[in-house]
């Protein structure tokens, strides 16, 4: 089976490693409670209505007690511990919580060294780990449920290590040896195939990996039988992408997939230039599925203004402060959002943002407000920024095409070594206003405008108010057309 780019977007599956990379909540940072001396021994391997017991033998543990973390899409929370017994070489614990909703929990001597553990139907369970690399060395026993979950992961993960092995041989083949693409590409299809038809088996069984595997499966538009309903695949992917996932199950909040699923949504509809009203409606509707204040809809909007931040979208200040007005209690990231959106503000649409004043090539000096009267681009970029380069032809052909007219085109450059700016500049055939304090990443004008990534563009109205941001290639032409009318 063959499948189009777009299709194979929307196939990709992207494997939850995260113990390390997690961000820890700035919420309680405990509510639970040691396990008692001598729990029921009578619990059977059976559904326990969340009364589950762990039985651990550990080494290499530097506290002296174990935790459980709670998951809600990628913010862990304690919400239990037991105190470690000296063994010998080992320590032993046994840990007993309520686990009202089956789920993806975290368990170790803290948050950055832990293993995932489904817990929720099988109690006892027994755990062993070496604390210094618990991911890694973690056995669950009498639990086929995490047995499941554990293989299938895994499987994930070893099609996602051979899908990059093919990708990564085709773009070194396609420059040293352009006659061997075509069997890597049929390589890389054949097993884009055997992954989907693996995560459709797990979807067909009841267990929890089967509960989870539509978070890392979309129905191809050739395949889903509503190719007349639709246009094209773009029009399919925007109104289907995010209908198969069962929103307000509360037991996939804990995969951090359910999160990542939202933000690789709105990141490809940012990507393909979809506007920011039709974004704005899908992300709405989507976010409509579950109730107001709800967990789900916590991670889900988490998960958007992730893909929003990642596309550099306009979207993502109003969203901000919509998820600030819905989410007052989520105190730590509302605060952090609070100070990002106070930044964010001071080039956003419609405001006037800082003056930028540094030297030009030729030693002189130059200030952004001196170019008012213009409709006036800036552009942050650097002689050693690849994608810059590219878009220099781009950008050489609307300042040639709309100068006349009273566009002007701010260079801002990141370099550190002047003789290589001017180069590129020549070289580019860049003949607009240049400027750099050649301070790298640390420019003054970088910083008070929050770039970090280039190339990135402001536009500015006449006036000098911002028009719009990261305009690119076709979008820019087309912009600069609306505004002078030709």
């Amino acid at each position: 089976m063959l499948y189009s780019a777009f299709e194979k977007f929307c196939l990709r599956l992207f494997v939850l490693i995260a113990t390390s990379s997690l961000i820890v909540s700035c919420g309680n940072d405990s509510n639970g409670q040691d396990a008692p001396a001598n729990p029921a021994a009578s619990v059977t391997a059976a559904a326990v209505n969340g009364n589950v017991i762990i039985n651990g033998n550990v080494t290499n543990c530097k506290g002296d007690s174990i935790f459980i973390y709670k998951l809600l899409g990628q913010m862990p929370a304690k919400i239990a511990s037991a105190k470690l017994n000296p063994q010998g070489t080992e320590k032993t614990f046994t840990l007993q919580l309520n686990v009202p909703i089956e789920g993806i929990f975290l368990i170790g001597d803290n948050v950055k060294l832990a293993a995932e553990i489904v817990l929720g139907k099988e109690s006892p369970l027994s755990y062993s780990a070496n604390c210094y690399d618990p991911a890694n060395t973690a056995q669950i026993k009498t639990s086929p449920i995490n047995d499941a979950y554990k293989a299938f992961m895994t499987n994930l993960m070893t099609s996602h290590q051979r899908l990059q092995g093919y990708m990564n041989n085709i773009r070194m083949y396609s420059q040293t040896n352009p006659g061997a693409v075509a069997q890597v590409q049929q390589q890389l299809n054949q097993e884009q195939e055997a992954r989907v038809n693996m995560v459709r088996e797990y979807i067909s069984r009841n267990d929890f990996a089967g509960k989870i595997a539509p978070l890392f499966y979309f129905t191809s538009y050739q395949e889903s039988g509503k190719t007349a309903a639709y246009p094209d695949e773009s029009v399919y992917f925007t109104r289907e992408f995010l209908s198969e996932i069962k929103v307000d199950d509360p037991s996939l909040l804990s995969c951090g997939q359910f999160q990542n699923r939202f933000a690789e949504y709105t990141a490809s509809l940012s990507q393909r230039s979809v506007s920011t009203d039709t974004i704005n409606k899908y992300l709405q509707v989507a976010l409509d599925r579950v109730k107001k204040g709800s967990d789900s809809r916590m991670v889900m909007f988490r998960g958007a203004l992730s893909g929003l931040a990642q596309s550099k979208s306009e979207l993502y200040v109003p969203l901000a402060e919509q998820y600030v007005t819905e989410f007052p209690g989520d105190q730590g990231f509302v605060n952090s959002l609070k100070s990002e959106l106070a930044e964010k503000k001071k080039t956003s649409s419609g405001s006037l943002p800082p003056d930028i004043a540094m030297n030009t090539p030729e030693g002189g000096s130059l200030s952004l407000s001196s170019l008012r009267g213009n409709v006036v681009m800036i552009d942050f970029w650097a002689s050693w920024c690849r994608p810059c380069r590219m878009e220099n032809p781009n950008v050489v052909k609307v300042y040639n095409k709309y100068h006349k007219s009273g566009f002007e085109i701010l260079g801002v450059s990141l370099d550190n070594d002047g003789a290589k700016w001017k180069q590129a500049i020549q070289a580019d055939g860049l003949t607009w206003k240049h400027v750099s304090d050649l301070k790298g990443w640390r420019s003054d004008a970088a910083i008070a405008y929050g770039v970090s990534s280039i190339p990135m563009t402001f536009l500015l109205d006449k006036e000098g108010k911002v028009i719009a941001k990261n305009l690119r290639g076709p979008a820019l032409e087309q912009k600069l057309a609306e505004i002078f009318g030709y």
